[in-house]
């Protein structure tokens, strides 16, 4: 089993427990100083500082403890940020969050609210859809709401 599958299954039902959702693993274990990042969220919106050190200090705990990783390594534990929605997956995973849309016929903001292979599905302050055809797309960015 990949080094990465074996720290996802280990830390999420933890994460699942505290309420927040895992965006991206890179593990990087091949070299002498190695790293492994993730990349967490928080279910109901963004998460904070204090709580990615608490995911930091309990991923260091378990993978100490379980061995995992042979060789000396840096660990973080970061937000995705502002991320570059490009994939279905990521429209999924971000679904109800606030984001930028750059698109062929100007600029939105608003909440994702849906999406499809063809059309990706806005509701802005006023409560109005907005809907943009995937292919004028861009740039899509997470953003704070103004």
């Amino acid at each position: 089993m990949k080094i990465d599958k074996q720290i996802v299954d280990l830390i999420k039902p933890y994460l699942d427990k505290k309420g927040y959702r895992l965006y991206k693993i890179e593990v990087n274990d091949r070299r002498k100083n190695g790293n492994v990042k993730l990349y967490i969220d928080s279910k109901e919106g963004s998460i904070n500082v204090d709580e990615l050190q608490e995911v930091n200090r309990y991923l260091g705990d378990i993978l100490d403890a379980e061995d995992l990783i042979k060789n000396s390594y840096v660990l973080e534990v970061s937000s995705p940020g502002l991320v570059s929605l490009k994939t279905d997956w990521d429209f999924d995973f971000f679904e109800g969050r606030y984001c930028r849309v750059i698109h062929k016929n100007g600029e939105d903001k608003g909440y994702i609210k849906g999406h499809s292979d063809k059309l990706l599905i806005l509701e802005n302050d006023c409560q109005e859809k907005i809907e943009i055809k995937r292919e004028h797309i861009r740039k899509a960015i997470l953003t704070l709401k103004e």
